[in-house]
């Protein structure tokens, strides 16, 4: 019988109740109603490495941005790049290095000019000319911690402050003192700042605001009545957008550790318990960086906790089928250890996704079609659900596997590829040593992945994993199980 094996991340805080692992993998659930299954695993995507940057000083992706006209660029250390349809990398800044070599930069463009701001300096890049040049007005402020380009018009947050500045229309290189208005509702300051359709949202600690463009003589941007929220954001790094929708790490006076978005000018919790209790227990968690991408139909927000090395992703498609928050974890193999995905910005462009490390000088197409990362294996764990029966003792005859089969490579590693398997008879506190089983050289299609006479115990729990750089989509997983003398 088809047993619940497959589905998503959610590692209880006890360890008896539910402690299911999804690590490289995600589900996906039928949309037909008449699939083999209900749901079924897919792989995470791999990375090829696209090109390396070699600044002069520093190492790490500092951001990376499309324009309005597609164009793509991207700070590593002190030196501005653009990277074009062939994936070169041009120097754009060779006689203006940037004076910070670490921290996050921002972007944001009006069409004709790329603002670039770097803590307590600031950048025009012109796209016609390819010339940048510092922001020199004396009104302009320091100690940015944002930027977004709305209705004709640069906005930038101050760090520390509760103040955000305006430029002149379509010019950042000009600043007036007294174009700047601040959030009020409550006493907080400015953490980041986000657009989504008419709205400019304001995020401070404890609170957000929507402000819209009213055409307002002294100053155009103007809080609409009633949209303060008591939901701020602990992780300035984390606020993102996808299909209209804000997401970030929250935070306000009551404390912080839970994923929110949008809804109007209201906001709904997304992350699950086991997420929030990651997020508390990890301490510190203001470096926190998100992206969000799009990849064959799912929408997907990446949040990367660096103090604790681990990247959970909510799956925005998958979670509105079921009605319920959908995670999984991705995760680089180092040395044998799992590590936080080697991701940190994405940017789509020329047809492609490109995903940027703060840990490297290298960039990387992120693809479905790739099942390695740049050269490196990619472990996929899935732990699932517990099988039981009212604490009473159960005999597992059988539990079988269904891959899609015969995807085997012509030669190398994943040329025989293996699926591995542990099982634990006291709920996930102990384990048997791994069995393996082929999943099919190429072409073998009819192979199959079972474990047979496993034993009996009272509270199963099963796990498998692949290293092999194939396609190790599960279909489903079945049990032949019956209940034992008790």
């Amino acid at each position: 019988m088809v047993t619940d094996f497959i589905g998503a991340f959610y590692e209880d805080r006890t360890r008896g109740f539910d402690y299911q692992r999804c690590v490289n993998w995600f589900p996906t659930f039928t949309e037909s109603g008449s699939s083999k299954s209900k749901v079924q695993l897919i792989c995470t995507p791999g990375k090829r490495l696209a090109v390396n940057a070699t600044p002069s000083i520093g190492t790490g992706c500092r951001g990376a941005y499309e324009t309005s006209d597609g164009r793509v660029f991207t700070v590593y250390g002190n030196t501005l790049y653009e990277m074009n349809i062939n994936e070169d990398l041009i120097d754009r800044n060779s006689g203006m290095r940037f004076s910070r070599t670490t921290g996050f930069v921002h972007f944001a463009d009006n069409g004709a000019q790329v603002i670039i701001t770097d803590d307590s300096l600031s950048y025009i890049y012109t796209l016609s000319t390819n010339v940048i040049e510092i922001i020199t007005s004396a009104n302009y402020t320091s100690n940015v911690s944002g930027v977004v380009y709305k209705d004709g018009y640069f906005i930038v947050s101050v760090a520390n402050s509760k103040r955000f500045y305006k430029s002149a229309l379509n010019d950042g290189l000009t600043w007036s003192a007294l174009d700047f208005a601040s959030i009020v509702s409550q006493p907080d300051v400015l953490t980041g700042l986000i657009t989504s359709g008419t709205n400019l949202r304001l995020f401070g600690k404890r609170i957000n605001e929507s402000w819209v463009n009213t055409g307002n003589s002294d100053f155009p941007f103007e809080r609409v009545d009633g949209a303060v929220s008591e939901v701020g954001c602990k992780s300035p790094m984390t606020i993102q957008k996808i299909n209209n929708r804000i997401y970030w790490l929250g935070s306000n006076k009551n404390g912080f550790g839970r994923v929110w978005r949008s809804v109007g000018y209201g906001e709904e919790a997304i992350s699950t318990s086991p997420i929030e209790k990651v997020l508390i227990t990890a301490g510190d968690v203001d470096d926190a960086i998100a992206y969000t991408y799009q990849s064959e139909g799912h929408s997907f927000y990446v949040l990367t906790i660096p103090v604790i090395k681990k990247t959970f992703v909510f799956d925005e498609t998958e979670s509105a089928k079921t009605g319920r928050p959908i995670w999984h974890e991705r995760a680089y193999l180092n040395s044998g250890i799992l590590e936080s995905h080697r991701s940190s910005f994405h940017v789509m462009a020329f047809g492609k996704n490109y995903v940027f490390w703060t840990g490297d000088n290298s960039i990387y197409e992120l693809s479905n079609d790739y099942y390695s990362d740049a050269g490196s294996a990619i472990k996929r764990i899935r732990t699932g659900a517990h099988i039981s029966n009212e604490n009473k003792r159960i005999r597992i005859n059988k539990f079988e596997l269904e891959f899609e089969r015969g995807q085997g490579l012509t030669n190398d590693q994943g040329s025989s590829p293996m699926v591995f398997f542990r099982q634990s008879g006291d709920g996930g506190f102990s384990w048997s040593g791994e069995e393996w089983r082929s999943l099919g050289k190429i072409g073998e299609y009819d192979q199959r992945a079972e474990w047979r006479a496993q034993g009996v115990d009272r509270d199963w729990v099963f796990e498998v994993s692949v290293s092999d750089p194939v396609k190790a989509n599960i279909i489903g997983a079945y049990i032949e199980a019956e209940p034992w003398r008790n």
